[in-house]
């Protein structure tokens, strides 16, 4: 075991390795991407974060610099989570340390997952009422602040998130809370790195107050456009919290976490429907959007053949509806919206293609609807469907163009591209087939992300729409960015990270040719969502 590993056994209550096979565990994500680290550290508490980053640091004061990522399920279709230096894994740090269900308030570390959050919840009544893959993270949830289906009627992890605390590049922590004048002029008073991230980031948004409007709005989640949300009701009160949303662990690492949660909602019921016509689709995706939906989803019906192949045809879906171009999936909660205005959108659908599950007995039928997703993403083929499209924003009005223009980058790489996603939330992902293991697939990648990124800003959209870049996307993001939103981006990331160790080469420092020698060489055996 090598000198740092040792060390830092010594220091903390958790353990650090460096054996081969642990490396290679934590090498891959859901991305095309590895990266083999040289240690990995499964911290249990706080203070053993603290300890590894003051660590860190003083290495780096030395001139002796060691990447240091965070892991949290490894769930990232990015590669954020990845490095080549220190991973620092918060498997460990899954305690839920306190519930209050009188104020609906939960104190837990950053590694507990949504799964393991709901479930004890739910004794209670209550949940998070955020649509993301079980296994994510809560602190993986907040440094990625991905756009979950029902974010557009729940409001999305942002919504729920009290205050964090993290530990700072030079291994202090910190505990965001919002601030009325008098106390952060008490903070910003403060000789250390806390108080000079007050004073500067204060400053920084003082000073380009245009741009922070247009950050404000922006739908593109590349580098820290949250840093406009700092200032609050009018400058009256002042935090950190929204700064840390997207940071992907460049500022800072979450290790705890007090959120609001809500009573479990009444058992939902679905409407879905299809057409031929993008036209027709359009129109009913834009009624369904007006009555409030919980969820619109939208899918290629070609998604679905895959698993019919292998049987997984939903039993109480008609065929016709199977077997038109586009599906879409409404999903309501029953007494939150006028009910006749929901059964006129209803009755107003083709009969042959349409369906209404509103019996609870009938939520397996709905997950046998939800199932061809999981089988068409991880469906044994010449290839993999690579996430390398995930989670980009388009405009609704721009969707049945953006569509259609798809056509043209089919044929141009022989390649099937099957659109599905939220319409209630603009963000939506393709799944190409790759054969990732081959040259020309990795090639492929660079290539069709190019073309597809300049078809989506003729669209108005962005590619880090509904997450952010981490290093695969930010190949493209980082050229999008204009000169002042890079120079203030940069000037946060420099005031939270001086020398640079967090993850300091993804975001803004991802570097095309580490990026392009880095691809996975075998087809990824992590499950994909």
């Amino acid at each position: 075991m090598n000198k740092i590993a040792v060390y830092l056994n010594r220091q903390i209550s958790g353990n650090a390795f460096d054996k081969e096979s642990i490396l290679e565990a934590y090498s891959t994500d859901r991305s095309v991407l590895k990266f083999m680290p040289k240690i990995v550290a499964f911290p249990e508490k706080t203070e053993d974060v603290e300890k590894i980053i003051k660590f860190i640091d003083q290495l780096a004061e030395k001139d002796y610099k060691i990447p240091t990522g965070i892991w949290g399920s490894g769930l990232d279709a990015t590669g954020a989570d990845l490095t080549s230096g220190l991973l620092i894994s918060t498997e460990k740090m899954n305690q839920i340390k306190e519930i209050d269900t009188h104020d609906r308030l939960i104190h837990i570390q950053s590694g507990v997952t949504l799964e393991q959050l709901n479930s004890a919840l739910s004794t209670h009544g209550l949940c998070l009422p955020i649509n993301a893959n079980p296994k994510e993270t809560i602190g993986g949830l907040i440094a990625n602040c991905p756009t979950d289906t029902q974010a557009a009627f729940f409001g999305g992890i942002m919504n729920y998130i009290e205050r964090i605390e993290v530990v700072l590049s030079d291994g202090s922590c910190i505990q965001t809370v919002p601030l009325k004048k008098a106390s952060l002029v008490k903070k910003q008073s403060q000789d250390n790195l806390e108080g000079k991230i007050y004073r500067e980031i204060s400053k920084l948004i003082e000073e380009n107050e245009d741009l922070m409007q247009k950050l404000f709005i922006t739908q593109d989640l590349s580098g820290y456009p949250s840093v406009s949300r700092c200032s609050q009701d009018d400058g009256k009160t002042f935090d950190l919290l929204p700064i840390f949303y997207g940071s992907q662990g460049t500022l800072g690492l979450i290790t705890e976490i007090i959120l609001r949660v809500e009573p479990i909602p009444a058992v939902p019921y679905h409407i879905i429907t299809s057409s031929n016509s993008l036209q027709s689709i359009f129109e009913i995706l834009s009624v369904a959007k007006t009555l409030s939906p919980v969820e619109l989803l939208l899918f290629d019906s070609e998604i679905f053949k895959s698993a019919f192949e292998l049987g997984k045809e939903p039993s109480l879906i008609p065929k016709k509806i199977l077997s038109n171009k586009y599906i879409v999936q409404a999903t309501f909660i029953p007494n939150h919206f006028n009910k006749t205005k929901v059964k006129e959108f209803y009755d107003s659908l083709p009969k042959s293609t349409r369906v209404e599950l509103n019996d609870p007995e009938e939520a397996s039928s709905f997950h046998e609807l939800s199932n061809p997703l999981y089988i068409y993403l991880n469906k044994s083929s010449k290839g993999e469907h690579s996430p390398i499209i995930t989670d980009v924003h388009i405009p609704n009005v721009e969707l049945p163009s953006l569509i259609e223009s798809l056509t043209v980058l089919e044929k141009k790489y022989n390649v099937k591209l099957n659109l599905f996603g939220s319409f209630a939330t603009n963000i939506y992902s393709i799944r190409p087939n790759i054969k990732i293991e081959t040259e020309e697939g990795r090639l492929f990648i660079v290539e069709f992300l190019r073309d597809f990124n300049m078809l989506l800003k003729i669209h108005h959209g962005h590619l880090a729409g509904g997450s952010p870049e981490g290093r695969l996307k930010a190949l493209l993001t980082n050229h999008d960015l204009t000169p002042e939103e890079r120079k203030i981006y940069t000037s946060i990331k420099n005031i939270f990270d001086k020398n640079n160790v967090l993850s300091p080469d993804i975001k803004l420092n991802a570097n095309p040719k580490t990026t392009s020698t880095h691809f996975r060489t075998k087809v990824n055996k992590t499950i994909q969502f």
